[in-house]
């Protein structure tokens, strides 16, 4: 996943390297830092909801890909590919941030991959804060994130264009 990253900076790939930050980025602090540091919360039913909209989403969006790498891409896939996310995308990240937020318990009584002040780097880390300050980002993340698929969605299947009236 990081390498999109990469390959989008490099302009290898037409992708926006931040927006491909900002989802990889997402999924790589819940899948390590909660659902790694916190496994109870993969019994609970957001951990379902998040894995089966990532999951459902990569099947089409990797799909798409291999499709058009061969230019054999039917056009209801390019629909399905530039569609899904109207119930993927919210279902995705709400089940994400439910995740995060059920692990905060945990991660304050754990005190997990904490470094207290004082020390001698003279630096504090709180993975519970931390989960915070992102569980905040989320909020004007996820609307950024879900017009920029909105406008790929417009980019890629367009609008229908009225006619002209023939006089």
């Amino acid at each position: 996943m990081c390498l999109e990253i990469v390959h989008a900076m490099l302009r290898i790939v037409s992708s926006n390297w931040v927006t491909s930050a900002i989802q990889i980025f997402s999924r790589c602090y819940i899948t390590f830092a909660i659902c790694t540091m916190c496994p109870e919360v993969c019994a609970k039913w957001p951990f379902v909801m998040m894995v089966l909209s990532w999951s459902l989403t990569e099947v089409i969006r990797y799909t798409y890909f291999i499709t058009e790498s061969i230019r054999m891409t039917p056009p209801w896939l390019t629909v399905v590919r530039y569609s899904t996310f109207f119930v993927l995308y919210p279902t995705g990240a709400s089940g994400e941030w439910l995740c995060a937020f059920l692990a905060l318990p945990a991660l304050k009584a754990r005190n997990l991959l904490s470094l207290e002040l004082p020390n001698a780097l003279n630096f504090g880390f709180s993975l519970y804060a931390l989960t915070i300050v992102v569980l905040i980002i989320y909020l004007p993340g996820l609307p950024y994130m879900y017009t920029h698929m909105m406008a790929q969605r417009k980019k890629h299947l367009g609008g229908k264009k009225k006619e002209s009236p023939k006089h």
